[in-house]
């Protein structure tokens, strides 16, 4: 009777051990990999031309969260493109629109970012350039930072407490200042940093800080594209939420 006790004793272990080193394995950040999904259609007599791209995860990250991703950068590279076809339509009626040798062209750019042995976050970053007859085109840059382990996505909520707005505005101005000390190129740099969340939104979580990217015409004109600042997490130490204190001191 005992044998057989300690036989199912030593079964259960067994067992336990197993699942614990798979479901240890399966919430293992590695290495990460992904593929580029292209969304192509050629012009059309109406002059409107898709070349899109988008990331797909492969591996390196739990099952759950790879999922959780890619569903989410799917729908919406498909719904920015749905959009600028809608838009399109209305612009064509425009005659002088019409009259261009080119209409409205979306192209997009992909570039994803992580470092799993300092942060447990990716960070995607999709460019898209649109063309509808003027003088030139419009690029936007939009962000996508994920939880590596759930791929839920960060908002700066999930980061800040307080009135982070105020201080993000501040250092961000002040890091311009730091590239152009009169502000002589990035003109607009007080306006496009005041406290609002809509100035605020493209970024990404790196090693060496928050990477806040300003669009075109935000801080300056046309030709100064789309200036970068970076501000260390030591900076924002009086409004990170307590879980992100960990990184401010990471090199």
């Amino acid at each position: 009777m005992k044998k057989r006790h300690m036989t199912f004793l030593v079964l259960v272990v067994t067992l336990a051990f197993f699942a614990g080193y798979l479901w240890q394995t399966s919430h293992r950040l590695g290495e990460l990999t992904y593929s580029i999904q292209k969304i192509s259609e050629p012009g059309t007599d109406a002059k409107f031309k898709i070349d899109a791209e988008y990331p797909v995860i492969l591996g390196g990250i739990p099952v759950s969260a790879k999922l959780k991703i890619n569903v989410d950068l799917e729908k919406w590279v498909k719904d920015s493109v749905e959009k600028s076809r809608v838009d399109f339509v209305e612009l064509a009626t425009d005659p002088y629109i019409a009259d261009r040798d080119l209409g409205l062209i979306y192209v997009g750019k992909v570039t994803v970012k992580n470092d799993f042995k300092k942060l447990p976050f990716i960070n995607v970053s999709i460019e898209t350039y649109y063309y509808s007859g003027g003088a030139h085109g419009i690029t936007d840059v939009s962000s996508f930072v994920y939880d590596a382990y759930t791929g839920d996505k960060m908002s700066l909520d999930n980061i800040f407490i307080g009135d982070y707005l105020t201080l993000l505005s501040i250092l961000s101005l002040d890091a311009l200042k730091e590239m152009d000390p009169k502000l002589e190129t990035y003109v607009f740099a007080e306006d496009g940093t005041m406290a609002d969340i809509k100035n605020f939104q493209t970024w990404t979580l790196e090693p060496d800080g928050i990477h806040i990217v300003f669009s075109d015409y935000q801080v300056g004109p046309y030709v100064v594209g789309r200036p970068k600042v970076v501000i260390p997490y030591s900076k924002l130490s009086p409004v990170l939420n307590t879980e992100f204190k960990k990184y401010e001191n990471i090199q």
